[in-house]
Formats: structure tokens, C-alpha cells, sequence
């Protein structure tokens, strides 16, 4: 069963918009000054990466455990780094004041060329996330 709700949004109560910009590189970046280095979070991805190709090339059972385990350990250091820079973030706005303009990433992944070398980060790039 599908449930269709319409809700007005409201208006912005600040008069001060802080853009966003979000990538990969620099995980976000405001208007306000304020921005997130994405290279420790890159760097992390890729040693994940790394270790899940060889647990799958072993093919064993203790492997696919193994990758299991894996698994669930990025997602939650993902979702928890993430959440740490969208509170941080949060933080160092002003409030009343401060009303936050995010950019539209809907269908990024169609409009967006890259290398082949770079097409596993820009696909485990979890910009809906944040």
C-alpha cells in the first residue's frame, strides 16, 4: 500500500543562505568558510576496496565471512564520519540567522564523466548520505 502526503515546506527563517557544495574530494564546502578535507575518507574507501578484492578472489568460506564482517564495518564508519561532518557543520551555523542551499545531484551519475580507473569511487560516493 502506497501513501501519497503533501506537506507545504516552509519558508527559511534566516536571511543569511550558506551554500553547500558536496564532492569528493572535499567532502563538503560552504559559503560560510566552512569545509571537510575528503582525503582520509577516500584513502579509507580504497584499503576497504583493496581487502574485499582479495577476500573475493579467495573464494573461501572463511573469506565470505570475512566479507560479511567487512560489510558492516564500513557502513558504519561511513554513516558515522558522515553524520560527525553534518553535525559539525550544522554547528557552525548561526542560528536564526544561517539557512542552508543545497545543489541538486539528481542524476549525477548519468551526467557526470569519468575515468574508468575513478568509476568505483564515484559510485561508493555517498552524497544522498550527508
Amino acid at each position: 500500500m502506497h501513501i501519497a502526503v503533501l506537506l507545504k515546506t516552509p519558508e527559511p527563517k534566516g536571511n543569511n543562505p550558506v551554500g553547500v557544495d558536496i564532492g569528493i574530494n572535499k567532502v563538503l564546502v560552504a559559503s560560510n568558510g566552512f569545509s571537510v578535507n575528503g582525503k582520509p575518507i577516500e584513502y579509507r574507501r580504497q584499503h576497504f576496496r583493496k581487502l574485499r578484492s582479495s577476500l573475493q578472489k579467495k573464494g573461501t568460506f572463511p573469506a565470505k565471512r570475512r566479507l560479511k564482517q567487512l560489510s558492516g564495518r564500513e557502513h558504519r564508519w561511513i554513516n558515522t564520519v558522515l553524520h560527525q561532518i553534518s553535525r559539525a557543520f550544522v554547528n557552525s551555523l548561526v542560528a536564526g540567522k544561517d539557512f542552508i542551499v543545497m545543489e541538486k545531484l539528481n542524476g549525477i551519475r548519468r551526467r557526470c564523466k569519468h575515468w574508468k580507473q575513478r568509476r568505483a569511487t564515484f559510485h561508493s560516493w555517498a552524497f544522498n548520505k550527508l
